[in-house]
């Protein structure tokens, strides 16, 4: 019985292994994957929700942000200038985009 047992997991798991690989690449193509819209912007990647809104001049837009390898580096927030009311930034890294104000949450 537990031979069976064995055998059955162990032929679940590497069924599993194609499944993964196929569902992901890097966290970056799984961004895309899932209808982000991505940009180089100073060096890295930044990729907008496709449902945020930014198009229409909201108050603020998150942005998930990439390496070039695809590795995850942290999220910005960005919050339209006319808006900006001195809220704290984590990193107290505020950059003036003109339009927004970002504000980095990088882990690194």
């Amino acid at each position: 019985m537990k031979k069976i047992l064995s055998i059955t997991l162990l032929t679940l798991l590497l069924l599993a292994i194609p499944a993964t690989a196929l569902a992901g690449g890097t966290a970056l193509d799984r961004t895309v994957q899932a209808g982000w819209t991505c940009a180089d912007v100073a060096g890295a990647m930044h990729c907008f929700d496709p449902g945020d809104g930014r198009s229409n001049n909201s108050a603020s837009v998150n942005v998930k942000v990439y390496d070039y390898d695809g590795t995850f580096l942290g999220t910005e927030q960005l919050w339209r200038v006319d808006l900006y009311a001195g809220q704290p930034c984590p990193q107290d890294h505020l950059i003036d985009l003109g339009m927004y104000i970002a504000c980095h949450h990088y882990s690194h």
